[in-house]
């Protein structure tokens, strides 16, 4: 290592050691000056870990002949408001990480952005990247000033990489494959959003993007937990191929009024759960619905051709559910469509058993299309209460003995009655 004094400026000291290929590296700057302007002399190819980390005066940063940039550079340089690197191909991780004053980034070359490189810059505004092709972790997470982002080349978005922009409203992913967990957490200013390559979306990609209203995924096969978590203002979704829906995904979507997804086969726990305005599902090759899936949803009817399992709860408290039909499930687990007090239709050709409570309180359920050969209905399951404030269950009003061939026995205990069905 050596101490190199410029040429053409003796105010700038750089401390400098030679590279493994060719060119040198900057270890250490020792300058003052608030535009620093590398010599192309000096053939820097490499500026080190920490070379200009904390200084506070720089404010403007060129050269022509830098190559790579490694990690924390320019950390917590507070000064720092333009960088210029038209031969950069590399960003490492934290390279500007904190400096809240950076406003414009220009990268024509860079192909790889580490992790953290502009967290906390929240004066950033522009960004341009033309051929990046990976975006880190946590990149630009609370850079609120940013509005536009343009990744053209771009196949993978890494995990919190825009968490809390909050005031991002455009994003072109173009050639995005992959969206990681958190990418665009809390970015509460988008409200449409395209990706027309995109396979897998991760979870929580968008966990409360309170604003976002229309979502296109044509491509799209696998959407994570909580990806669209109370993204209460979401009004439209294009999954075409989407084949799961994984766990809370659309919680408390309280816009949403229909979806429709032809190629779902798992709907996920609480896929749906509390999206009180959602009347009309269509989901022809589902085959399973899980626990709690739609959850205190709007639905009025419900028709599954091809569902075969249907878990505990999932249309628990569905106040507005009037018709079901799911031809071909067997099985209809605790407390599925417990609360439905408008239900008033059932079909269910296939069913062989139905657990507890599984239609409680369902109390206008007067027409019960079931299967003669049910083996087995579990305690209280098509019960009421006599009143709210009463633990006394009386039966509901359709003839359990004319739809499903079993008769009541009431027990009761200190407590509260119960109700047990016996195959006649």
């Amino acid at each position: 290592m050596r101490d190199v004094l410029a040429s053409n400026n003796s105010k700038h000291v750089y401390m400098l050691k030679d590279a493994d290929d060719e060119g040198k590296i900057l270890v250490k700057y020792n300058g003052k000056d608030k535009e620093v302007v590398i010599p192309d002399e000096l053939d820097i190819r490499v500026i080190a870990n920490g070379a200009f980390k904390e200084n506070s005066n720089i404010s403007k940063i060129k050269s022509n002949t830098v190559k790579k940039i490694e990690q924390e550079s320019f950390k917590n340089c507070t000064s720092l408001t333009t960088v210029i690197f038209p031969k950069i191909k590399t960003l490492d991780s934290k390279t500007f990480w904190g400096c809240k004053n950076l406003k414009n980034v220009v990268f024509p070359n860079v192909k790889t952005i580490g992790n953290w490189v502009f967290w906390g810059c929240v004066s950033l505004e522009s960004v341009l990247f033309p051929n990046a092709k990976t975006i880190g972790n946590k990149v630009f997470w609370y850079c609120i000033s940013l509005k536009t982002v343009n990744f053209p080349e771009v196949k993978i978005v890494g995990n919190d990489a825009f968490s809390a922009c909050i005031n991002l409203e455009e994003i072109n992913f173009p050639n995005a494959e992959s969206i990681n967990q958190r990418a665009f957490e809390y970015c509460d200013s988008l409200k449409n959003v395209v990706f027309p390559k995109v396979k897998t979306i991760g979870e929580k990609a968008f966990w409360c993007c309170f604003n976002l209203e229309s979502v296109v995924f044509p491509n799209a096969k696998t959407i994570g937990n909580l990806s669209f978590w109370y993204c209460k203002n979401l009004i439209k979704m294009v999954f075409p191929k989407a084949k799961t829906i994984m766990n809370w995904t659309f919680w408390g979507c309280v816009s949403l009024e229909s979806v429709i997804f032809p190629k779902v086969k798992t709907i996920g726990n609480d896929a749906f759960s509390a999206c009180i305005n959602l009347k009309s599902v269509n989901f022809p090759n589902v085959e399973m619905i899980n626990e709690m899936a739609f959850e205190y949803c709007g639905i009025e009817n419900v028709v599954f051709p091809n569902v075969k399992t249907i878990g505990e709860k999932a249309f628990w408290g569905c106040s507005s559910l009037k018709t079901v039909n799911i031809p071909n499930v067997k099985a209809i687990s605790s407390k599925t469509f417990i609360y439905c007090k408008n239900l008033t239709t059932v079909f269910l050709p296939s069913v062989k058993t139905i657990d507890t409570l599984a239609f409680f309180e369902c109390e206008n359920l007067s027409s019960f299309s079931g299967n003669p050969d049910v083996t087995h209905i579990g305690v209280n399951a098509f019960v009421k209460r006599l009143n709210q404030d009463d633990k006394k269950l009386i039966s509901l009003s359709f003839d359990l003995k004319k739809y499903l061939g079993f008769k009541i026995i009431n027990t009761t205990d200190e407590l509260e009655s119960h109700h047990e069905y016996v195959k006649i």
